[in-house]
């Protein structure tokens, strides 16, 4: 697959779907997570957990994380032509964050696309974290300063997580879909969600639901003060002209 990938990239097969992150109890869009789908020309539209172990594998990482920085700039920026308050959240693979350049580039692309650092957000994971992390700690912290928003996610799932929040500046925590899908089903899980909720109001951290497809999460999760939900349930991903 490693050449069919690098085919794809020099053949502009990939693209971006959006997936909206919303506002309870309105269930609006506060922001989109850009996700990555590559358009096979035999295998048709896959999504990125179809190839993106064997990109990592190919060392392709870092050339699709700035391709996909960059596509989802651009959308952000014809969004914010539109008036749209909506920021765009993109995902960062641990090669990307040991990369000594990343930080300058992702200042070139803000210039050269003409948008501020708050138009978008980057979402990260343990493991993309914990392989350097005072050097992952830097990363965030020069993002921060961009103006760019920093997104935990997967939270609760990694062995650290509390450590997370003493090391690595944050703006959002995405409590893992693990947890999410057994509300109404697991009591240990409600106390499990409704204690990361009251340790996000404690250090004032916005919580992100992830994994919402029942309408009945939704009503639990509203009752308990979450503000901000994604899944099936309030937005499948879709491409960027479906929500114009």
């Amino acid at each position: 697959m490693e050449e069919q990938l690098r085919r794809a990239l020099k053949e502009q097969e990939f693209t971006l779907h959006y997936q909206p992150i919303c506002l309870l109890p309105e269930q609006t869009p506060h922001a989109f997570e850009a996700l990555l789908r590559w358009r096979h020309p035999v295998r048709g539209i896959l999504t990125a957990s179809e190839f993106i172990a064997q990109a990592e594998h190919a060392g392709l990482a870092q050339q699709m994380d700035r391709w996909v920085l960059r596509a989802a700039a651009r959308q952000a920026r014809q969004w914010a032509s539109m008036d749209r308050p909506e920021w765009v959240a993109v995902n960062l693979s641990p090669a990307t964050i040991e990369d000594p350049l990343f930080l300058a580039y992702v200042e070139r692309v803000l210039v050269e696309e003409g948008i501020s650092g708050e138009r978008l957000g980057f979402e990260l994971t343990e493991r993309a974290m914990m392989r350097d992390p005072d050097g992952a700690a830097r990363v965030l912290r020069g993002l921060r300063d961009l103006g760019i928003r920093i997104v935990i996610d997967d939270f609760g799932r990694g062995h650290s997580a509390l450590a997370y929040l003493v090391h690595f500046p944050a703006d959002f925590l995405k409590v893992d879909r693990f947890f999410i899908d057994k509300i109404g089903t697991c009591s240990i899980h409600e106390r499990l969600v409704e204690g990361i909720l009251g340790l996000c109001r404690g250090l004032e951290l916005p919580l992100i639901a992830e994994g919402v497809e029942k309408p009945e999460q939704i009503e639990w999760l509203a009752a308990r003060g979450c503000r901000l939900v994604q899944g099936y349930q309030v937005g499948h991903p879709v491409p960027p002209e479906e929500l114009d």
